[in-house]
């Protein structure tokens, strides 16, 4: 009895890992589709890969592995918006604090930086705060795997 609660006790552990890792990783063209679903008039989207990442950081150790840009444009043009996705949550997390210590050293460089699991989005400085919140409201009901509807 004993030793059938132990796997049972293990078993329930995995799965829990492995929900808790997110499981199935969400392509970038999911978001801007429903970016664009929310009304958010989105443009310019690139999707970067190894070849063309500006930053050379795809697929490397502890990086993205995927990254798309796009602007918006909603009260005012707002150019360098990024969602970028990565295996692991703690990678996700590095980068989110990455981007938040050039954000403090240079102020003009400002984003909204949001972060949730693996994933992360950034909106520049131009959007407004309503805006902001539709991104973030939509990004996050993704995430979470909760039926997005308008």
């Amino acid at each position: 009895m004993r030793k059938s609660f132990i796997v049972l006790l293990l078993i329930s552990a995995v799965l829990l890992m492995s929900c808790s890792s997110g499981g199935e990783i969400l392509d970038a063209d999911i978001f801007i589709a429903a970016f664009e679903d929310e009304g958010l008039a989105i443009s310019k989207v690139e999707y970067f890969t190894e070849e063309n990442d500006p930053n050379e950081l795809m697929g490397q150790r502890g990086q993205y592995i995927q990254k798309t840009n796009f602007t918006f444009t909603g009260t005012e043009v707002v150019e360098g918006c990024t969602v970028e996705i990565f295996k692991k949550e703690g990678d996700a997390k590095n980068r989110e604090q990455y981007i938040n210590d050039i954000i403090e050293k240079m102020p003009i460089m400002k984003h909204y930086v949001i972060r949730n699991a693996n994933y992360v989005l950034r909106i520049e400085k131009a959007a407004t705060t309503e805006e902001v919140e539709i991104f973030e409201n939509v990004f996050n009901t993704l995430i979470d795997g909760e039926s997005y509807n308008r």
